[in-house]
């Protein structure tokens, strides 16, 4: 064994310190700077000079590898501080004697594995009066006691909070944790407990995204809607993903349901009298179904992607402007036409096409610009909604069956029997049901006017909106004595207009910004 004095030593008179905070719910209310501020003044008597502090804000001490925790230790381990210093060693640790033993090797310079020394001991030290540097047994005692009171009010804490939160379901109120998007909490009007409410913005979002979704648009294209000045943000990503958007429209809180999950399984929050805790709705049962339906493999548009994925143009005519000579998509440069861009067919005689026009950026947006509004603008905007019957019933058999089935593990009795038996001929009875979708066209109270200037800086949301309304924007070659900015023939601009949709008549192709026509039979069955 190697001689004490030869052991690794850290310099003297340096110091580490450690904190922790924690947000368990129950926990005290400390304060991170206070605690600091405490443990510093301890090194001022000591003549320790702190050469770290380490601080774990909001993680529990029931978790051992802490980041800052496993670096106070290595402090000591690697001899950067002669002294451990801590605000309450009761912090250190809410697993009691399993973790005491891991720090009590640390401090006596042990190997954690063969018990052998291996450096210079070091002092433990907190602001509550322990000290590792005097009478030994005393020191592990009390140390140990700490620990283990430690463990044991954390095991408290966790047994009131869940009393607390089987109170409040049994008051039929919000039991707490992330409040769902499109919703507050907010305190009951009897002042016991929370309930939730609509928050108007993310509502309205949530509400415009799902009938984006219905109306046929791509996952992707919901996405870059939401991230749009149109939508509204997320409330701590930086932007939505098409994964946050379907986890958010498909859930269940948007379609009224409050669940908890009970042995694994999702089953409904259920009132004092037994029934489902009501919350407000945002969208119907029979919509979510119609949602949750998409999200099967042959449904929506694979490669719609992530929200930001791929590099797009910021020109928003870029994938829709076409070649005449030789029909293929045109390409844009800003470097051309003096730095003002351009947009221009890539593919000479020796790619294909016979005479690759090229034109001005400004000039071609502009003038499709204002054609678009000519024909469109005062035209109302619309919207398509799909409402599936029967899919409701299928998701209410589904929590049925979940909620016998819990009813069942906690207590196998002949009436939980009947009871899931009764809630399988519910699913199984709703499976079989006919169900019958139905689609209908109404508007929003916009113009496509307003709709446009709300796009101006989308540009996928433009160019969605030129791809409904025209089979075709094409540009050929000039001719001679056609080129130069004061010679802009706009004659070499091709547009063909969509056929629009006609309401009771041709629904089914309706795409999202698509001129519509109202039929007469639909204001006769009015």
């Amino acid at each position: 064994m190697a001689a004490r004095h030869s052991l690794p030593t850290a310099p003297p008179n340096t110091a580490s310190i450690y904190v922790r905070l924690s947000k368990l719910a129950g926990d005290e209310n400390l304060s991170k700077d206070g605690m600091v501020e405490d443990c510093v003044a301890l090194c001022l008597p000591q003549h320790l000079s702190p050469v770290a502090i380490h601080i774990d804000d909001g993680i529990s001490g029931a978790v051992r590898d802490r980041p800052e925790f496993k670096a106070w230790l290595d402090d000591a381990r690697e001899c950067r501080a002669s002294t451990l210093i801590t605000w309450h060693v009761d912090r250190l640790t809410r697993e009691g004697i399993n973790v005491a033993a891991l720090i009590m090797d640390t401090i006596e310079g042990k190997d954690p594995t063969t018990g052998k020394p291996v450096r210079a001991p070091v002092r433990l030290m907190d602001t509550k009066g322990l000290d590792s540097d005097g009478d030994e047994t005393t020191f592990r005692f009390r140390f140990v006691i700490a620990a283990e009171l430690a463990r044991g009010e954390r095991v408290r804490m966790i047994d009131r909070s869940r009393a607390r939160h089987r109170r409040v379901r049994a008051a039929g109120r919000w039991p707490g944790g992330v409040t769902p998007y499109g919703f507050r909490s907010v305190r009951a009007e009897d002042g016991k407990g929370h309930v939730l409410k609509l928050h108007p913005e993310e509502a309205r979002a949530v509400r415009d995204a799902a009938d984006r979704a219905l109306c046929g648009a791509s996952w992707g294209a919901v996405t870059r809607w939401l991230n749009s000045p149109e939508g509204h943000k997320p409330r701590r990503a930086k932007v939505w993903t098409t994964t946050s958007v379907k986890r958010i429209l498909t859930g269940d809180a948007v379609a009224g349901r409050l669940m908890r999950t009970v042995s694994g399984r999702r089953v409904p929050v259920l009132d004092p009298d037994g029934n489902p805790v009501e919350i407000p709705e945002i969208i119907s049962a029979d919509e979510s179904a119609a949602l949750r339906s998409m999200l099967q493999p042959t449904h929506g548009n694979a490669a719609g992607g992530r929200a930001g994925g791929g590099r797009r143009s910021t020109r928003w005519l870029s994938g829709v402007v076409t070649c005449t000579s030789c029909g293929r998509l045109m390409a844009f440069s800003q470097s051309k036409n003096a730095g003002r861009g351009m947009y221009f067919c890539r593919h000479d005689s020796n790619g294909g096409c016979p005479r690759p026009p090229y034109i001005a950026a400004k000039r071609l947006e502009d003038h499709v610009e204002a054609e678009f509004l000519r024909v469109f603008g005062d035209r109302p905007e619309y919207l398509k909604r799909r409402e599936v019957s029967g899919a409701a019933e299928i998701a209410a058999a589904e929590e049925a069956v979940a909620t016998a089935l819990a009813a069942l593990s906690d207590a196998a009795t002949p009436e939980a029997f009947e009871a899931l038996q009764a809630a399988q001929a519910r699913r199984e009875a709703a499976l079989n049901a006919p169900r019958v979708m139905s689609e209908r066209v109404v508007r929003t109270g916009r113009t496509m006017r307003e709709v446009w200037e709300s796009t101006a800086s989308n540009p996928e949301a433009r160019r969605d909106l030129l791809r409904a309304n025209y089979a075709l924007i094409s540009v050929r070659r000039a001719y001679e004595g056609e080129t130069g900015p004061r010679n802009f023939n706009p004659e070499r601009i091709r547009m063909v207009l969509a056929p629009p949709v006609v309401t009771s008549v041709t629904e089914d192709d309706y795409r999202y910004g698509a001129a519509v026509v109202e039929s007469p039979f639909l204001h006769k069955a009015a």
